[in-house]
């Protein structure tokens, strides 16, 4: 029986935006302000690179630089992200549109079958990779602008924690 989305993917758990990191502080207290966040709620990550990175289909090592800024106390959680370096869907997005809404991430019961489902509607993985999280935690970003108005984001969340339960 072939999969629907709503065998895929679980619900929507976050929405990242883009910012020059020379925005990103000030970004950040503008967020906590607007919406009451205390600075516990606000978690400031160093620059990452995530492990195992491709950009269309091509390796990416170290993989892309991103600073993140995560809101805890938001449902879905909320996440600055500013590109430092590398090849990646967060350069591409700033480069042609700025700052703004990039993401609207869905955690889903299978990386592969989300990756195979968003293949059959025309819309292609442009960045995937290990999440900094580990464990099996995967990533991946795809080219739905032009479909949707913004990028999708998929991370298996469910499908790890399924296997960590047997």
């Amino acid at each position: 029986m072939k999969k629907t989305f709503q065998d895929i993917f679980v619900g929507i758990d976050l929405i990242g935006v883009i910012s020059p990191e020379e925005e990103s502080q000030k970004f950040a207290e503008n967020y906590k302000n607007v919406f009451g966040l205390t600075d516990e709620q606000v978690m400031d990550s160093p620059v990452a690179h995530h492990p195992n990175s491709t950009y269309y289909g091509e390796p990416e090592v170290p993989g892309p630089g991103v600073h993140t800024i995560t809101f805890a106390g938001m449902t879905p959680q909320f996440e600055c992200q500013s590109p430092i370096d590398g090849r990646s869907s967060w350069n591409d997005f700033l480069k042609q549109y700025g700052k703004g809404v990039h993401h609207i991430r869905y955690d889903v019961n299978s990386h592969e079958d989300a990756v195979a489902y968003l293949e059959e509607k025309g819309i292609h993985v442009i960045h995937s990779g290990d999440s900094v999280r580990g464990g099996g935690v995967k990533f991946a970003f795809y080219d739905s602008i032009d479909k949707l108005g913004f990028m999708i984001e998929t991370i298996n969340l469910s499908e790890i924690a399924k296997k960590n339960e047997k």
